[in-house]
This record gives C-alpha cells, sequence and structure tokens, in this order.
C-alpha cells in the first residue's frame, strides 16, 4: 500500500481526461503492418488501443498491439497536435514477445464537423525488451516502425 496514494491520483486523472470524451474508431497503415484502433478523445486529451497484423507475413502469426495517451494542443484548430506516451508490443506464438516503451507525437486533421480524423504519427520507443527465445524480425519491426497514419471516425 506503499504507492497508494499516487496511483489513487493517477488514476483519478486519468478518468477526469475522459469524462467528456468521444469515443472513435479507425485504420491505420503503418510501414510494416496494417490496424485497427478504438479510443476516446476530447479538445485536449485522446487515448486509443490498436491491434496491427502485419501485411508481410501470415496475419495472425505476429500480430502487435499498442496503446496510447496524447496530450492535444489545439492552438492550430482544424489541425490538432498531439504529445504523449506509447507502449507496443509485438509477439509470436509460442515463442515470446518484444515491448517498447517510448514518446509519440501525432499531427491530425478534423473535418466533417470534427467527426473525422485523418492522422499521421510518430514514435520513439527507446525502451524495447524482448522475452522467449528467438523473436521473427516482423515482429521486431513491428515494434521499432517510427510512423503510422491513417483514418478516425468519431462517434
Amino acid at each position: 500500500m506503499k504507492h497508494a496514494r499516487t496511483t489513487l491520483v493517477i488514476i483519478l486523472l486519468l478518468g477526469s481526461f475522459s469524462l467528456w470524451a468521444r469515443p472513435y474508431a479507425g485504420v491505420s497503415q503503418s510501414l510494416m503492418s496494417t490496424g485497427v484502433e478504438v479510443g476516446m478523445l476530447s479538445r485536449t486529451f485522446e487515448q486509443n488501443l490498436a491491434l496491427s497484423l502485419p501485411t508481410t507475413q501470415p496475419s495472425f502469426k505476429t500480430p502487435s498491439v499498442e496503446t496510447t495517451m496524447l496530450y492535444r494542443l489545439a492552438h492550430l484548430s482544424p489541425v490538432m497536435i498531439g504529445l504523449g506516451l506509447k507502449a507496443r508490443i509485438g509477439w509470436e506464438s509460442d515463442v515470446g514477445y518484444e515491448l517498447g516503451l517510448g514518446f509519440a507525437l501525432s499531427l491530425s486533421y478534423e473535418f466533417l464537423f470534427s467527426r473525422g480524423i485523418v492522422f499521421v504519427e510518430g514514435s520513439y520507443l527507446p525502451w524495447i525488451t524482448a522475452q522467449g527465445t528467438a523473436v521473427d524480425p516482423v515482429v521486431q519491426d513491428m515494434v521499432r516502425q517510427y510512423v503510422r497514419f491513417g483514418y478516425r471516425h468519431v462517434f
């Protein structure tokens, strides 16, 4: 219970960001994979969860999941800039996984009364760890990919 107060403050802070958030669904493309994502965003905060499947391997053999939490700067509306944290994990069935943690920068353009969003996102993941036997190079490339772009529809 040493960190109970800190954990409670973080949970309450993240919960308060999502009170006025709108859900969205989207698709994205990166250098190594195609993904679908769900998330929620407000004018100042965005968080998402994306499932990506490789475009060069059997799709369900080496998937990856990523999550991003961004603080959005709305000074250039309808263009938005987001800065935040990113985590990405890729795995190979019955072999092992690779996990990367780092930072993300997002540039997006909102249109259709802020219901449609086109975005490009860059990420830098300096902390990468692997577990298991030799992981497929495709998994390593998917975790280390640094740019993706796509479309989101806000509900």
